[in-house]
């Protein structure tokens, strides 16, 4: 084991390969105020330890996570009441379900994103 992820200046979590194996996913919140900072979503290259900031246009923290077999990061996140499935599609966020749909769990496979929703009726 090596240390790849090493800054005093964050908190870092929920690590993750990407399917080839060259970049590290994970989640990364600033240390100077714990209680309010956002958790962004980074990759690294491990090769040349460069980190691209994954969603920079979302507001809201990171929540769970996955990187489809095609490179195509889902996550979900806290947002106006609900918690929606989301994408990062070209180096920006796109909802794959409603703001105010709740998203319990997702998975994907053979070529499919399915999403557990959770709903209030009114």
């Amino acid at each position: 084991a090596r240390t790849v992820l090493d800054n005093e200046a964050w908190s870092y979590g929920q690590p993750r390969f990407s399917p080839d194996g060259a970049s590290l996913y994970f989640t990364a919140s600033e240390s100077d105020q714990p209680g309010f900072r956002q958790a962004k979503l980074g990759r690294m290259n491990l090769a040349s330890k460069e980190i691209a900031w994954l969603a920079p246009d979302w507001k809201s923290a990171v929540g769970p996570y996955q990187v489809g077999r095609d490179g195509t990061v889902r996550f979900t996140s806290n947002w106006q009441g609900g918690e929606p499935l989301l994408a990062i599609e070209n180096g920006r966020t796109a909802s794959l379900t409603p703001a105010q749909t709740g998203v319990a769990a997702f998975d994907e496979g053979g070529g499919k994103v399915v999403a557990a929703l959770i709903s209030v009726p009114n």
